[in-house]
């Protein structure tokens, strides 16, 4: 589809960077579902592929007839834009060219779309594990409002590059960002002193978390406004539960 590959977090294509996530949009892209079964991922699920410049295979999380998600290869690093083409069962798509963004950050959502209540996880004290948002509010997971005081992980992707740079596909293992990552709650902006982590997930691929602690004096309620920002560029915006 014209302008259908995404930052597979926001869904725009302006969170579209190397070493992220991605989800791309169109017709005819597999003759099956397929998603990938173990690390690193693999470059061909049921005969489909996404080429990236016509020479480096992209590593893929799943294929559909009409999506794709995959990780765009980090070897683009640094270009204003790629051409992307799909081959499934040897017959290729129209290359779409696409601009890349040194930062996209995007922070995933509890509905897979971009808004709403994020993919925001409780990272401390008895509630660990479950996701900061109202009780009972997600079906089949655990969620609790997140307490003052607690730190949280933000799920997100297209934070940029990291050191270590993992190779394409591959398990991450403790690779932070390069640039300083800051989370504005409730419209206040966290002290650097509150933040414990900011890169790549260990054992992922493509994803990134952010972890930090709830101040003090954070606003309270159902669904309190929460985004990132990093080298001056803004996430989307999602919601948590605090109290």
């Amino acid at each position: 589809s014209s302008a259908g590959v995404v930052g597979g977090a926001s869904f725009t294509g302006a969170t579209v960077s190397a070493g992220g996530i991605v989800s791309l949009f169109g017709t005819g892209l597999s003759s099956g579902t397929a998603s990938a079964a173990s690390l690193p991922l693999p470059t061909i699920l049921n005969k489909t592929q996404v080429m990236v410049n016509g020479a480096t295979a992209a590593p893929l999380f799943y294929v559909s007839p009409t999506q794709i998600n995959f990780e765009i290869p980090w070897e683009v690093l640094g270009q204003p834009q790629i051409q992307i083409v799909v081959t499934s069962g040897g017959i290729l798509s129209i290359a779409e060219t696409i601009p890349l963004a040194p930062l996209g950050p995007g922070i995933f959502t509890i509905n897979s779309s971009g808004t709403g209540p994020g993919a925001i996880q409780i990272a401390s004290g008895a509630n660990a594990g479950a996701f900061a948002q109202p009780a009972g509010s997600i079906p089949g997971a655990a969620a609790q409002p997140v307490t003052r005081g607690q730190y949280i992980t933000i799920y997100c992707t297209g934070l940029g590059n990291v050191t270590p740079q993992p190779a394409d596909g591959a398990a991450a293992g403790s690779s932070t960002t390069l640039q300083p990552v800051t989370v504005t709650l409730g419209g206040s902006v966290l002290p650097s002193t509150q933040f414990d982590f900011a890169g790549l997930a260990p054992g992922f691929v493509g994803l990134y978390q952010v972890n930090a602690q709830v101040p003090a004096i954070a606003a309270t309620g159902p669904a309190v406004q929460l985004f990132l920002t990093i080298g001056g560029v803004q996430s989307n915006t999602v919601t948590i539960a605090v109290q």
